[in-house]
């Protein structure tokens, strides 16, 4: 009888370190997986220098920036959707453009007028900002690896793009200017022209 009178309190303990431990943060614990690509932007030029340019000597290898990527990410969740003539869509995933425009497949806008814009499918998202640098050695060998530069949120409206990266102390800044984004990191500019994401 002793051993049942006990099983409820057992229990109890065991439930009750189940969901601390459930709760409690941990390193290791997964980020909010990423959503879909939304739109794609290929480098172009890396502190007023078109690619590739920028060697650099550093522990005995000439170092230089071949290529680069800033990719843009819809969010796996958004807290609010509408209903479109394709079905229901994130509220921050609905875009309109003027009657008379033309979209075009790099996601920019050119109006009746001429002037034109780039559009973001998504008002808020994730970004990465990546670089491409080939190592060239004193005995002839190379090596190219893919550098992580940036990552975190986007917000956009019409010729205004806010990027936030909470790992930049100095904080990054960009701008827009019909089909060119700007980024201005770490003492450097990058530039980077929209690409078709099909």
């Amino acid at each position: 009888m002793r051993k049942d009178a006990r099983l409820p309190q057992v229990i109890g303990w065991c439930a009750a370190v189940l969901a601390v431990a459930a709760c409690a943060e941990s390193s290791t614990a997964p980020t909010e997986p990423l959503g879909r690509v939304i739109a794609r932007d290929s480098m172009t030029a890396a502190d007023g220098k078109l690619l590739p340019c920028c060697g650099v000597d550093a522990s005995g290898a000439h170092v230089t920036i071949v290529g680069g990527a800033l990719t843009f990410y819809a969010l796996a969740h958004y807290p609010d959707s509408v209903a479109t003539p394709a079905g229901w869509v994130a509220r921050a995933c609905v875009q309109g453009v003027p009657n008379g425009a033309y979209v075009a497949l790099n996601g920019l806008v050119t109006l009746p007028d001429g002037s034109a814009y780039l559009l973001l499918p998504c008002s808020a998202g994730t970004y990465s900002l990546t670089l491409t640098k080939q190592f060239d050695y004193s005995d002839g060998s190379s090596r190219t690896d893919h550098v992580s530069l940036s990552s975190g949120t986007f917000s956009w409206k019409r010729d205004t793009l806010t990027i936030e990266d909470s790992q930049v102390a100095d904080g990054l800044t960009a701008s827009m200017s019909v089909a060119t984004i700007t980024v201005m990191a770490a003492g450097h500019t990058y530039q980077f022209v929209a690409v078709p994401t099909r």
